[in-house]
């Protein structure tokens, strides 16, 4: 038969203030998402159809070989390839980019 463990334990408290850290964060809701790939797809043929411009954010290797982020106005110049890659072209600067669809985070329609 075991013994109960009283509340003012040694063990009880420090059990507490091991997991009370755990217990007591909130979730954050971070504002970074990815969407699944099947939808920026089918998204970046919607607006290579109708020629609106589409807000695409996408990740690159810049020259220090860092991953950086950047969020472009562009249209979709090209359908996805057979490799799995796209071009697009940004509205404001006419700068043209070839990226394929696993760089893309986010595209959105709301954007123009």
């Amino acid at each position: 038969m075991e013994l109960p463990i009283k509340p003012n334990s040694n063990l009880v408290t420090t059990v507490q203030r091991f997991f009370k850290p755990f217990l007591n964060t909130q979730i954050k809701q971070d504002k970074r998402f990815i969407m699944p790939l099947y939808e920026v797809e089918k998204l970046l043929h919607q607006h290579y159809v109708t020629l609106d411009p589409v807000e695409i954010t996408f990740e690159y290797y810049d020259s220090q070989q860092e991953i950086e982020q950047k969020t472009v106005l562009a249209n979709v110049v090209s359908t996805v390839q057979h490799n799995r890659r796209i071009a697009i072209s940004e509205v404001n600067s006419k700068r043209s980019y070839i990226l394929s669809l696993e760089q893309i985070l986010t595209a959105s329609a709301n954007a123009a």
